[in-house]
This record gives C-alpha cells, sequence and structure tokens, in this order.
C-alpha cells in the first residue's frame, strides 16, 4: 500500500526563504505558481523572450525572466514544460546553472523515467504531481479546497528533498487535501497507462464503436450520441462519487444485469492482455522513443490521426448537439 500523508500534517516551513522559479506558464505552470504565491512564497517566472505567456505572468505581477536567469535566481526550479520540449529547454537553459544545494521538481516524470535529463548528483530532484487539471487546481484553492498529489524523490542531495517536496505540495494544493507517496517511475507509467488504455484510448474508443454500431442498425445519430456519449458523464460521475458498488445501486436493475454480464463479453480478458501490452511497451521505453521521434519530426503521423478523428460522423454529430445544448 502508498503511504498517505494528510496535507494537515505538513507545513510551508520547508520552503521559507527560498525562491522558486516557475518554468512554464501554461495550464500547469500559471495555477501552481498563483496558488505558491497566495501562500506567502516568493515565485518567479521562466520563459523564452517570445513567449505568448510572458504578458499574461507580468500582467498576473509575476517577475519574468528567461528561463536561464530565472534558474539562476532560484533555489527551487520547478519545470512544468511538455514532455516532448523539456529535455532540450533543460539542456539548453537550466543544466549549466544547477548548482549543489538546489532543488529541480517536476510535475510529471517522464524525462527522468526514461532517462532525458541526467541532473548532477549534488541536487535534489523531487515530483509534486497534482491530480486536478490546471483549472480545478485554482479554483479549488481559491474556495478554499484541496487537491490530492503524488510526490515522489529521485534525489536526496541535501537530506531534505521529501520535506521539500511536502512543502511544495501543501502551499500549491493538498494543504486541504492529501498526498500520496510514489516513485518517479510508478507516476510516470501509470499515467501513460492510465491516459492510453482508459482516458484518452479506451473511454473514446469505445464511445465511438458504440455509437457507430447503433447508426449502422439504423438508430439516429442523436440517440446514439446520447446512449453512448453524453451518458457516459452520468455514469463515470456516479463511479467518481460513490464507486462501482454506488453507480450500481444509483442504475436501473436492468441496467445492473445487462452491465454485469455483458460488460465482461465486450471488454474482456483479451483486452486485459492488450493492456498488458501496452504497458510493456511503456516500460520498456519503446513508446517513449517513438513519441520523442514523432514529436522531432513535426508531429505529421499525430496531425494525421487527429485530421482523421476530426473527420468521423461521431465527431460532427457531437459538435453539433453541442451546439444546440449551448445556452
Amino acid at each position: 500500500m502508498a503511504t498517505i500523508i494528510h496535507g494537515s500534517d505538513t507545513t510551508l516551513e520547508a520552503l521559507v526563504g527560498k525562491q522558486i522559479a516557475m518554468i512554464g506558464y501554461g495550464n500547469q505552470g500559471r495555477p501552481q505558481a498563483l496558488n505558491l504565491r497566495d501562500s506567502g512564497l516568493d515565485v518567479i517566472v521562466g520563459l523564452y523572450r517570445e513567449s505568448q505567456k510572458w504578458e499574461i505572468a507580468d500582467a498576473d505581477g509575476f517577475p519574468v525572466f528567461e528561463v536561464k536567469s530565472a534558474c539562476e535566481q532560484a533555489d527551487i526550479i520547478m519545470l512544468c514544460l511538455p514532455d516532448e520540449k523539456m529535455a532540450a529547454i533543460y539542456s539548453e537553459s537550466v543544466a549549466s546553472v544547477l548548482k549543489p544545494g538546489k532543488t529541480l521538481a517536476f510535475c510529471h516524470g517522464f524525462n527522468i523515467r526514461f532517462g532525458y535529463i541526467h541532473p548532477p548528483t549534488d541536487v535534489d530532484v523531487i515530483l509534486i504531481g497534482p491530480k486536478g487539471t490546471g483549472p480545478s487546481l485554482r479554483a479549488n484553492n481559491l474556495a478554499d479546497k484541496g487537491t490530492p498529489a503524488f510526490i515522489a524523490v529521485h534525489q536526496n542531495a541535501t537530506g531534505q528533498a521529501m520535506e521539500l517536496a511536502k512543502s511544495y505540495a501543501n502551499a500549491v494544493c493538498a494543504a486541504k487535501s492529501f498526498l500520496i507517496e510514489t516513485s518517479f517511475s510508478d507516476e510516470t507509467e501509470a499515467d501513460l497507462f492510465g491516459e492510453q488504455t482508459i482516458l484518452c484510448g479506451g473511454i473514446p474508443e469505445l464511445i465511438k464503436h458504440g455509437m457507430a454500431v447503433l447508426m449502422e442498425a439504423g438508430i439516429s445519430p442523436e440517440v446514439a450520441y446520447f446512449e453512448c456519449l453524453s451518458d457516459a458523464k452520468l455514469v463515470l460521475d456516479l463511479l467518481y462519487e460513490r464507486g462501482f458498488e454506488g453507480m450500481r445501486r444509483a442504475t436501473s436493475a436492468t441496467a445492473q444485469w445487462g452491465g454485469l454480464t455483458e460488460g465482461p463479453f465486450v471488454v474482456d480478458k483479451a483486452s486485459k492482455e492488450r493492456m498488458e501490452q501496452v504497458l510493456a511497451r511503456i516500460r520498456d521505453g519503446s513508446f517513449a522513443r517513438n513519441w520523442m521521434e514523432e514529436s522531432k519530426a513535426g508531429s505529421p503521423n499525430l496531425e494525421k490521426l487527429r485530421n482523421e478523428e476530426a473527420s468521423l460522423n461521431q465527431e460532427s454529430i457531437s459538435t453539433s448537439i453541442r451546439s444546440m445544448m449551448k445556452p
């Protein structure tokens, strides 16, 4: 079982008097920087000069510097950057200014797990991964609510790495929630697996196939949309709020019987075996290598796949119905 740390058992003490450089100011960087500042901490932002986010960070009241300059000044450097861009930015602007005693922080372990970044051994290397989107992270903080987070230590050069991770998590999201202690490897592998087999892979594919089966059988696209896509949110909300049994109890006996008998027929042992193959490709690094090669080439295959999905009948139906549902 993982070690669970209640946010109320953590403090900001390890961060007092330290300057934090937020490298990147996107979906995670901006909310984290704002939450850190609201917790009374000293935060600066590091961006490249041409970044469209420069003016946003400046308007938010942060001192903004080019990445290398921000990293030179900071005690703690948080890399909130896309996986595929992080190693190059690290090599160009971060590595040369990592002095003994500094802390290098990540919100996702991809570049450490797959060896694209190799920090010097005399710096702390920590992970703080909030389990929420950037907007929800910020909204929860403003509403005096917490967001759970993963924390991990890759290098403990100062002997204070875990305390730094706890304090950072306290400040950014988890003072009113809890932390789950994990490792860079486990966080990365589980995150990629969840995205590929369930969240961004399995669920959308199930919905697309379900809508296609109904429409090919002569059922109207609108009915197929609501039964396969719209209602999926209702069930996922129930699962999130009540768990598997609670979700079942909230649906009809007919739905319970049909789901429990036919569900394992659709998503069966062969599906689990294919999931195991996906995890194997994640763990042996082949997924990471393929993605980094794709990104380096300008992501032509990703763009092709996006365009193919956008041209599906299911997508046009979804777009049409969403437009009718707008207030």
